[in-house]
């Protein structure tokens, strides 16, 4: 997720980072906040007087892949020096390194012509140690120049082997190499377990210093707005604006940029941003069951909530509200609260993404009386507004899980709006990226439905049959045996509808599609 466009506040924490960074105190910096809380944005204004000042700042960033490749925030952050006046920088310090770190760094930016092979998805422990050594001399040769530090963004989604240099690199004196920075979101769940392992390790040893990024008070987050703006906002919209989005930099530009403050109409603010809402809802669902029902009341209720409430509210046993919390916790869905305390869901807006989601679909109420909050009359009519947002909340994260997940539920949506030839596209989108993921999984699934809607009834059998077999599948068998039955029916084969659906029914007598597969063999014996 980007920062805010503009930087407001933060007056201690940026003297802290430029005393850190520009001193000799710590060798790595940890900055930690919630997404959207401003941490790129405190580090590029903590590092950009160090910049004016001679000194070499180079970035690489971490993404949240499913197949990792290894060490590419480095790969990214040796690509940054190599375009540093016009590459002389690194081909000076490339000059006077050992032959062995020359051929290493080659491997890693094959683009300056060197022959070399790109790292690849495995790298063995001698090869890491001469990566490790042949980066530490070649940024430490750099350092006896110029100042170097090394920023690497959001490594919640690093992988091992980038930790580990990160290590590496920042054990050394700073005339040896560079002085870190690491950005690290606090409410990123569930985390890799050497990425759990490595922040522990990293807080306890000496060099390391933690930031940790609160949200803006309410006059910053007026400051904020005025800047976004280019002039003050009323207080009442100011007002609005904090209250919607507890003082995250991030959502109130999403929100500002959604509506205009100068005109003075709060009311304006109800909807919730495409590429917000989403990413929210995103979030939501990762939990099901009792979770889901338990952060459903919160958001309904407006208010924080004890166990016997959501209990009454949610109509679910005290034990079941226990698990949903404790999952939602695990989720980093709800607010910091102690054991007992009332609960609230993180953020405010995350409330209203989950309003929006748990929209029911009812008749409009009868003239005179008043509306009873946000509804639809047709499953058709919500599918139709929720369209829009899905396409753009994909767009804007095409490799995460908030855009896989909006992608696929944009392809369910043009289901059930009666387009299979438009979802089959967007399920495409999922597969490619998303491959053996439960998301591609379920790409996969819907694809074939799709294709069996549109009368491509071969290449939904085989789809669904690769996929009833799969040993690493995480999805119910039973569900696809019955959509594989129906397509052979519809495909006018009977036999083979026949055989499905008697699988379906012996392997899985207590599936909730057995009493489905045994009337669809009523009807296949009686034509």
């Amino acid at each position: 997720m980007g920062g805010s466009a503009v930087f407001v506040g933060r007056e201690r924490e940026l003297s802290r980072l430029r005393a850190v960074v520009g001193g000799d105190e710590a060798r790595l910096l940890l900055v930690v906040g919630d997404a959207g809380v401003g941490k790129t944005g405190l580090v590029t204004e903590a590092t950009g007087r160090l910049a004016v000042d001679g000194a070499v700042v180079v970035w690489g960033g971490c993404l949240p892949m499913r197949r990792m490749l290894p060490l590419l925030p480095m790969i990214d952050a040796l690509g940054e020096l190599d375009r540093i006046d016009r590459g002389e920088l690194l081909q000076d310090a490339l000059a006077g390194a050992p032959r062995y770190a020359q051929v290493e760094v080659a491997r890693l930016l094959p683009q300056r012509g060197a022959d070399g092979a790109e790292p690849s998805d495995q790298i063995d422990g001698g090869q890491r140690d001469r990566l490790f050594a042949a980066i530490q001399e070649l940024l430490g040769a750099v350092a006896q120049r110029r100042r170097v530090v090394l920023v690497v963004e959001d490594v919640h989604w690093a992988d091992s082997a980038t930790l580990d240099c990160l290590t590496f690199l920042t054990r050394a004196r700073r005339d040896q190499g560079p002085t870190g920075v690491a950005t690290c979101r606090s409410d990123e769940a569930p985390l890799a377990s050497y990425a759990v392992e490595w922040l522990a390790h990293t807080r306890g040893i000496a060099g390391t210093v933690e930031v940790r990024l609160d949200p803006l008070t309410r006059a910053e987050t007026a400051e904020q707005v005025a800047a976004l703006e280019g002039a003050p906002a009323p207080a009442s919209v100011v007002d609005e604006l904090y209250a919607r989005t507890e003082g995250n930099p991030f959502f109130t530009e999403q929100l500002v940029a959604a509506y205009s403050p100068g005109d003075g109409d709060p009311d304006a603010a109800a909807g919730l941003p495409a590429r917000l809402a989403e990413l929210l809802v995103a979030r939501a669902a990762r939990c099901a069951g009792a979770a889901r029902t338990v952060l459903a009341a919160l958001a309904v209720a407006g208010r924080p909530l004890g166990e016997d409430l959501l209990a009454a509210v949610g109509e679910l046993p005290v034990e079941d509200v226990r698990h949903g919390l404790h999952e939602l916790s695990a989720a980093q869905l709800l607010a910091d609260a102690g054991a007992g305390a009332e609960q609230r869901p993180r953020h405010a807006l995350l409330a209203e993404a989950v309003v929006v989601l748990e929209a029911p679909i009812s008749p409009p109420p009868a003239p005179g009386q008043p509306a009873q909050g946000l509804r639809f009359a047709t499953e058709r009519e919500r599918a139709q507004a929720a369209l829009t947002k899905l396409k753009v909340a994909a767009d804007a994260y095409p490799s995460t899980d908030a855009g896989l997940y909006a992608r696929y539920q944009e392809g369910a949506t043009y289901m059930v709006l009666g387009n299979p030839s438009l979802a089959a596209g967007a399920y495409q989108q999922v597969v490619d990226r998303d491959g053996s993921g439960i998301y591609g999984q379920m790409a996969r699934l819907g694809l074939a439905e799709s294709q069996a809607r549109s009368g491509q009834y071969d290449a939904a059998i085989k789809a669904f049959q690769e996929l009833s077999q799969r040993k690493d599948g995480q999805l119910p068998v039973d569900g696809i045996l019955m959509q594989l039955g129906r397509a052979y029916r519809d495909a006018g084969k009977p036999t083979e509808a026949q055989q499905t659906f008697n699988r379906l029914v012996t392997e899985y007598p207590d599936s909730p599609f057995s009493g489905d597969a045994r009337r669809e063999l009523d009807n296949l014996k009686k034509t």
